[in-house]
């Protein structure tokens, strides 16, 4: 069978410093990156756009601050930025066009993704396989941004995805989600490796390998 697929990634501000802190080791503190010269800025913005640095003014508005103490000097604002708090809360700084600009400290999402939560969606109307969907969603990654066929794992964010199917498509349509059984039959997982516990079977489902393979 082949169907569309919604894509889920995560992207936050708290997450991803909370993420750099767990690859701490003895002596050795990992945060998100201070920028404290042009060539250090050109090194790290050659990765790409949307990438969060350790920049931002959380404490205090407009008292910008390394999340790891490094000194304040240097700064590469893209023109037009900082804009402060005008537009809502613009605490963070994300990397844009080799430079920098603001943006929230939430969810913070690539052009075509949409944000729900602590999450960013993308759904991709190509049709293919349940393998090649999930290899599709997985080339999609950023260092410490992996994607994965979407795991649905409550009612609010199983509507969300509901919906913005039926946004985007104009009906409702089947998609591949990343539940299934493809290790152990019955035992059903996410792709992504999220925990289970929600489940939103249409009714008489699941109905196992009865039917031939059905994971």
């Amino acid at each position: 069978m082949s169907a569309p697929g919604t894509i889920k990634v995560r992207y936050n501000y708290h997450a991803a410093e909370q993420h750099c802190q767990s690859l701490s080791e003895r002596g050795r503190p990992a945060h998100l990156v201070s920028i404290l010269d042009e060539e250090e800025n050109q090194f790290v913005t050659h990765y790409g756009n949307d990438l969060w640095i350790g920049y931002n003014d959380l404490d205090v508005e407009g008292v910008y601050t390394w999340i790891d103490g490094s000194p304040v000097g240097y700064e590469g604002w893209a023109p037009g930025f900082p804009v402060g708090d005008a537009y809502g809360n613009q605490d963070c700084i994300v990397t844009y066009k080799r430079m920098w600009k603001e943006c929230s400290g939430q969810t913070y999402c690539p052009r075509s993704w949409l944000a729900f939560k602590d999450n960013c969606y993308l759904l991709v109307r190509e049709t293919k396989n349940y393998h090649a969907a999930e290899q599709h969603c997985q080339s999609l990654s950023e260092r410490g941004r992996p994607a994965h066929l979407v795991s649905i794992l409550d009612e609010e964010e199983n509507q969300f995805v509901a919906q913005y199917t039926k946004t985007v498509l104009g009906q409702y349509e089947v998609l591949w989600i990343g539940f299934n059984d493809l290790d152990v039959e019955g035992v059903y997982t996410w792709k992504d490796g999220s925990p289970v516990g929600y489940e939103s079977w249409k009714p008489g489902y699941p109905v196992g390998d009865a039917h031939g393979d059905q994971d």
